[in-house]
């Protein structure tokens, strides 16, 4: 199978079955690398005092150094641990190979198989730079001609010392494998009843929690679903703490929500006719996938029909599985109404489609319970499935107890899907307090107190506490907005920043949409804080105005500026400019280079579109700018190696980064300012456009901003 047309998602399903053949060619026997794992193995078993075995880190005495990644794709078919190691490695690398197999030349052609793997892996390994290599690079004392080799790093680790503990071995991949910033372990959980065997007399809590159930299906199970979400609404006060929303953003969304008991649409607005209070029930949101391929949607002209009783169970409405599927789990888990955005706004409207966009973060913060859809790329996917080869059901034998592979983290799970590259989730992640994810491996339910899933269900004789304290299990809530919560102007302002930054980054089906997320087709007079937070629900009012791309509040000051005639031999373009900013208009005007302190690298174009009149290079005067403000937005040490570098690259090459004279400056006071250059649209102060960005040294901008005082405003980057 090719991996060129495949979803994130069908590449994980198919290399959770080729660990599954992998799986059924296994000998219950273990290669001469593996053997050590035996012999660990029976002591632990035939000790008598089980706290004589402690899990260590990687490099630990107690561990035990195994073969190679060569090795484990070599000996697989004969080794019972080896086998487990390549499940392993498919499942830690299955978004580098991913990556790393779409880019493969003739990848039409390739197929995914042991020997495809294998190539992708060496591929992922020539771009790995160990800890032992770069050290060596570093090093000024070495010679090209020569390289550091260390075994070590080639070597996989393991601590059978940990199952005492954990009821799991510690694996360690070899140091070029190695990506986790705290270099944390892999680990390979033994059977719950081999663990009860091990610890007849010692069990520890922390294990009985973090071992998962061995689990023999191909279904969800929503009864552990319910019984998550009734706990949740009855016993975690954290959840089950709302505002109460005003009138106004009651009646702004949703202003309409599936009936899934009569299968038809239904109004919020009061004062229509079979309208439903907002107040007095609860509903369910879908968060999904749309995919390029069309689907029914909610239209003008279908509205009224779509409000009649049954109007969804007539056949010649084909609604995609995902939203199907959607709808019956809300049946199940004994809610009423579902909102879903195809079928609750009407697409062909501009005015019901900006109203209701503009109110998504009320839609999600108002759900009761949001149903997150991470399981393919489009609408299409049944979330009901879930892929039998993924579960953690097939146990490898090593010394006579049963291993199998570790439970991925949920925040992984998710950030592997293609639900979580989708512009609109970030919203719907960051406003929703409660969650039931469908990803293809397992179902998680997700809330202020914790998680579960198949692989570890809730045992309510455990408290929340113990859960978070014992589980190393990160909630994808981290792919959503880190909340600033208060009505303070400067915490609303990072969390915009955060909010373009994270969308920049993901995709989205129209490329116009990316504003409607931020902004909106038609902010208002305030521009809305469209991102709320489960103790502050409701939106804020920012005094910001107008259509705007960027925002943000900041110092400025001015001062005088003057165009440099071009003086730099080795200056490779002649549309390149160096403008010199000086501490007062005297000495701009003398060009004194002792009152220089900073300067601004600008080309012609932008000059002569923002100052026709000002700055005329072909004059023998070069103008000046009289009133350039600058505003000051991060510092740069020009002391620093990496920064000399670039600087050395300046006073030799054609590089032409900075004039001579700001060279000279620089060398004199590292410490700088950097500024942006703004230019204020005439008749609206608050608009401005970015001219250029340069430097300016940092005691003399403190200087300045203390002499003339400071100006803290917000301001709107077009």
């Amino acid at each position: 199978m090719s991996t060129s047309q495949l979803s994130m998602e069908d590449f994980k399903r198919t290399l959770a079955a080729l660990g599954s053949l992998i799986f059924a060619s296994v000998r219950n026997t273990l290669c001469q690398a593996c053997h050590p794992i035996t012999l660990r193995l029976d002591e632990i078993l035939n000790s008598t005092d089980k706290s004589d075995f402690h899990p260590g880190t990687r490099d630990s005495t107690g561990n035990i150094r195994l073969a190679t990644i060569d090795h484990v794709f070599s000996s697989y078919r004969e080794c019972s641990f080896c086998s487990l190691v390549l499940r392993l490695m498919l499942r830690a690398k299955e978004r580098h190979l991913y990556h790393a197999m779409r880019s493969i030349p003739l990848v039409e052609d390739t197929l995914i198989n042991i020997d495809t793997i294998r190539e992708a892996f060496k591929s992922l390994e020539s771009t790995t730079v160990s800890k032992t290599s770069s050290m060596a690079s570093s090093s000024s004392s070495l010679s090209d001609d020569f390289e550091i080799f260390d075994p070590e790093e080639l070597i996989l680790q393991i601590s059978v010392d940990a199952v005492c503990d954990y009821g799991a071995m510690s694996l360690w991949l070899p140091l070029r494998d190695s990506e986790d910033v705290d270099d944390n372990e892999y680990q390979l959980f033994l059977h719950p009843e081999d663990y009860q065997t091990i610890m007849a007399d010692a069990q520890k809590l922390e294990a009985t929690l973090m071992i998962p159930k061995p689990l023999d299906r191909d279904t969800r199970d929503m009864d552990l679903m319910k019984r998550c979400l009734e706990n949740c609404r009855k016993n975690h006060d954290r959840c089950n703490q709302s505002a109460i929303p005003d009138t106004e953003a009651l009646q702004a969304a949703p202003s309409r929500l599936i009936d899934v008991v009569d299968m038809r649409l239904v109004p919020t607005s009061p004062g229509i006719n079979g309208h439903v209070n907002l107040q007095q029930v609860e509903y369910v949101a879908l968060s999904y996938v749309w995919g390029r391929d069309p689907f029914f949607t909610l239209q003008s002209p279908n509205l009224s029909t779509l409000c009649e009783k049954d109007a969804f169970r007539d056949p010649a409405i084909k609604l995609p599985q995902t939203i199907l599927d959607a709808i019956e789990v809300t049946k199940f888990l004994g809610y009423r109404y579902i909102w879903i955005d195809s079928l609750c706004i009407e697409q062909d409207s501009t005015e019901d489609t900006v109203t209701q966009i503009g109110s998504m973060h009320i839609i999600y913060a108002q759900a009761s319970l949001t149903i997150v859809a991470a399981v393919g790329d489009n609408a299409q996917h049944s979330i009901l499935h879930i892929d039998p080869n993924q579960l953690l059901n097939k146990y490898h034998t090593i010394g006579g107890l049963r291993f199998c592979l570790n439970r991925p983290e949920f925040k992984e799970v998710v950030a592997s899907s293609t639900w979580a590259t989708r512009g609109w989730t970030l919203q719907e992640i960051t406003c929703s307090d409660r969650f039931i994810f469908f990803t293809p491996e397992r179902t998680y339910f997700s809330c202020a107190q914790g998680n579960w899933n198949e692989d570890l269900p809730l045992d309510e004789s455990v408290s929340p506490e113990q859960y978070q304290r014992y589980l190393r299990d990160e909630d994808p809530r981290g792919l959503g907005l880190d909340m600033e919560v208060g009505g303070d102007a400067q915490k609303a302002s990072a969390t915009f920043v955060s909010m373009v930054e994270k969308l920049s980054t993901r995709n989205f089906t129209h490329d116009k949409d990316i504003l409607k997320a931020s902004l909106g087709d038609n902010p208002p007079t305030v521009l809305r804080r469209r991102i709320v937070s489960p103790k502050e629900r409701w939106q804020q009012d920012l005094a910001i105005a107008e259509k705007t791309k960027l925002v943000f509040r900041g110092t400025i000051c001015s001062f005088p500026i003057r165009l440099r005639k071009r003086d730099h031999t080795l200056q490779a373009s002649g549309q390149v400019h160096f403008c010199s900013i000086f501490a007062s208009l005297e000495a701009s005007e003398d060009m004194d280079n002792d009152e220089l302190i900073g300067e601004i690298r600008i080309d012609s174009g932008t000059l002569q579109t923002f100052f026709p009149d000002e700055f005329l290079p072909a004059a023998s005067n070069m103008g000046i700018a009289t009133n350039a403000e600058l505003l000051a937005f991060a510092r740069l040490d020009f002391s620093l190696e990496h920064v000399q570098n670039v600087v050395y690259l300046n006073r030799y090459s054609r590089r032409g980064n900075f004039s001579p004279e700001f060279l000279a400056l620089v060398d004199a006071n590292p410490d700088m300012v950097l500024v942006m250059w703004l230019f204020r649209q005439p008749g609206k102060p608050h608009l401005m456009s970015r001219v250029a960005v340069g430097y300016v040294v940092r005691s003399r901008w403190d200087e300045a901003v203390k002499e003339r005082g400071q100006t803290q405003e917000w301001i709107r980057l077009y």
